[in-house]
């Protein structure tokens, strides 16, 4: 089934291609966020403490820039549906660590309730978006190989050392979060050291400029 299916009465802000091979009730889905006829405001994705509304969700139809709103409510669904081992961590973090932004206490108390399920020692893998220089990109904290690693799908050499950089200082930000004995699982747990980390970057497929 492709987007043909789509009655063309539905006037839609983006419309699937047939690459996309969605199914039928994929396409309703579909139909339904890019819908020019409904509401922007409605929400569409309600996780707990990360919703997105219809605007944050068009912004997924191409040459848009995704909005945080939509990146925090993956990460608190793959937080429900992955190991507590993992923490895949809201954009929330990133921007407290690099824009100054202050978390109310509140705001913190369901990062760690939601997204930090284990005891620093214990986590494996951290997974934060990063925006920087108006990109999205991926770093992901290996505990295990002790590795900062550096998923970019637009890499850019004039601004790998800043984004490097500001990787680092959300690793910093992350270790300072996870300070005190309440954080570990026992009193002779090894607390991990993010900021010791050295550099890795995997070779990722690369997006067409202004794609």
């Amino acid at each position: 089934m492709n987007a043909k299916k789509i009655p063309k009465a539905f006037k839609l802000a983006f419309l699937p291609t047939r690459s996309m091979d969605l199914t039928g009730v994929e396409l309703a889905v579909a139909a339904y966020i890019f819908s020019k006829d409904l509401p922007n405001s409605e929400i569409l994705a309600d996780v707990g403490h990360c919703v997105a509304d219809r605007t944050a969700l068009l912004m997924l139809a191409p040459n848009e820039r995704v909005m945080d709103d939509v990146i925090s409510v993956v990460a608190m669904m793959l937080s429900k549906t992955s190991s507590s081992h993992q923490w895949f961590m809201p954009t929330m973090i990133m921007q407290d660590a690099l824009q100054g932004t202050r978390l109310t206490q509140a705001n913190l108390d369901a990062v760690v309730c939601n997204h930090m399920r284990c005891k620093v020692d214990k986590v494996t893998e951290i997974f934060q978006p990063m925006w920087t220089d108006g990109h999205w990109y991926l770093m992901i904290i290996d505990v295990r190989r002790k590795k900062l690693i550096y998923y970019d799908s637009l890499k850019c050499t004039w601004e790998t050392e800043g984004r490097k950089l500001a990787m680092t200082q959300v690793a910093v930000h992350l270790e300072s979060l996870t300070i005190g004995s309440k954080w570990l699982s026992s009193s002779n747990a090894e607390r991990p050291r993010f900021l010791s980390y050295e550099y890795e970057e995997p070779v990722v497929s690369q997006q067409h400029q202004r794609s």
